[in-house]
């Protein structure tokens, strides 16, 4: 099973792209997951995980972990999270069947408004502000975000081609 990792900064688009992805895999008869990292993060609802770089990697390294484990059940996983470690990056490279790391951008304009929203939401460090991402190395597939509506199903069938690629080349 492919476990579909979408990465990027606040405020691109992840879970707008994820949703999508999750509903045409599910289309197309595909037992699908969708591991959203705040939503991940709300789910274990624990009282000391926070925002600041300790906490954030804490969080990756469920999420990735909880991927490894639903891919092991023959579910596609699709992954919407920030986790811009390259530790989290390698650790997935290794342990993830059919990994396929997605690096979603968007127009520098686009951010600062999301990333400001963001920053009322939660109480700790903003990563791309006051968190230095670690952008990724060796990513198979990298996508600018338009935000309009119209590209999405675009950019869900660039994904499913480059995974078919990726499947192929894995053979």
């Amino acid at each position: 099973m492919t476990v579909y990792w979408i990465t990027g900064l606040s405020g691109v688009g992840k879970t707008t792209v994820a949703d999508s992805l999750v509903q045409v895999l599910r289309q197309q008869g595909k037992a699908t997951v969708l591991l959203d990292g705040d939503a991940v993060r709300a789910a274990i609802a624990d009282a000391n995980i926070g925002y600041d770089i300790d906490s954030r990697l804490t969080n990756a390294r469920r999420i990735s972990r909880l991927a490894a484990m639903f891919a092991e059940q023959n579910l596609q996983v699709v992954v919407a999270t920030i986790s811009l470690f390259h530790e989290i990056h390698a650790w997935n490279r290794q342990h993830l069947p059919r990994y396929l790391e997605i690096w979603l951008t968007a127009e520098e304009h686009r951010l600062p408004q999301k990333q400001c929203s963001e920053a009322q939401d939660q109480a700790g460090p903003i990563v791309g502000i006051d968190i230095v991402p670690e952008f990724p190395l060796e990513y198979h597939l990298s996508i600018e975000n338009s935000g309009d509506p119209e590209d999405l199903s675009a950019i869900v069938e660039c994904i499913l081609q480059t995974a078919s690629l990726h499947d192929s080349h894995a053979n």
